[in-house]
């Protein structure tokens, strides 16, 4: 049996490993987030300025604010409704850290070894290319496909559980919050799609993608200034916290409404 004191103990150390890992992402940023910024179709020249402290501290309040500020409150989020015990929390975000940081890592050096000094929106495919040969530019473009679909799972599935919990509330009217008896919300799902079909057949892809980009950054907005203010009541309750109070999420939100971000 395990011993109470202990589990209270881990779980009253737990929110400090937050700030391992805030360190562990700034390095993150500080490394690759200049290659980022540099190749990410800004019209900077490698052997020049792109390779500047000042770019390279952008990109890490980009890389770093961005992911730190929404992950806290995904982290709250577990421990408050989902019930992970607390102690996970701060290690599952390490762990997604780490991964990011070398597929990251791994684009930047790919991108650097290609020679190739202008990159258009079709950088990483180019780079591919010209380090792998010819089947580099398809294997970039499987993976795409794949991040996409895992994206817009993962959105469907966001959007759904949102809905039912605007339906709980009594915030929209409860047909919308239908689901099977398995709890599937096949309802709010298929409004989803309608809308995106429509928005598609109405306009075109590229007007799906800039919406889409908005609606995110937009969400990065609300949810880090959400961060925020916890930041400023001293992170209340239980749950994974940031350090430094409400620092990272603001600058979070000064990051989203960057106009770097609208590139």
């Amino acid at each position: 049996m395990a011993n109470p004191a202990s589990t209270d103990s881990a779980g009253r150390r737990a929110p400090g490993q937050i700030g391992l890992v805030a360190c562990v992402a700034f390095g993150v940023g500080t490394t690759v987030g200049g290659g980022v910024f540099a190749l990410s179709g800004a019209a900077l020249n490698l052997a020049g300025p792109g390779a500047a402290l000042s770019y390279i501290l952008a990109a890490t309040v980009l890389v770093t604010a961005l992911n730190l500020g929404p992950t806290s409150l995904v982290a709250r989020a577990e421990t408050w409704i989902v019930g992970i015990k607390l102690a996970k929390v701060p290690r599952a975000i390490m762990l997604t850290t780490l991964v990011s940081a070398a597929v990251y890592l791994g684009t930047v050096l790919a991108m650097s070894a290609s020679g190739i000094i202008s990159f258009s929106a079709t950088g990483v495919s180019q780079a591919a290319e010209n380090v792998m040969g010819a089947w580099g530019g398809l294997l970039v473009a499987f993976a795409a496909c794949l991040s996409t679909l895992s994206g817009a799972n993962a959105n469907v599935l966001g959007a759904s559980e949102i809905m039912l919990r605007m339906v709980a509330r009594g915030d929209v009217p409860p047909a919308l919050g239908r689901h099977t008896s398995h709890g599937h919300p096949y309802v709010s799902v298929l409004l989803l799609g309608v809308i995106t079909v429509l928005l598609v057949v109405l306009r075109d892809t590229t007007f799906v993608v800039s919406v889409a980009n908005v609606a995110a950054i937009i969400a990065m907005i609300v949810v880090s200034a959400a961060a925020a203010v916890l930041g400023f009541r001293k992170w209340p309750g239980e749950g994974a916290r940031l350090p430094l109070g409400p620092v990272i999420p603001l600058l979070a939100v000064l990051a989203a409404a960057s106009p770097s971000t609208r590139r």
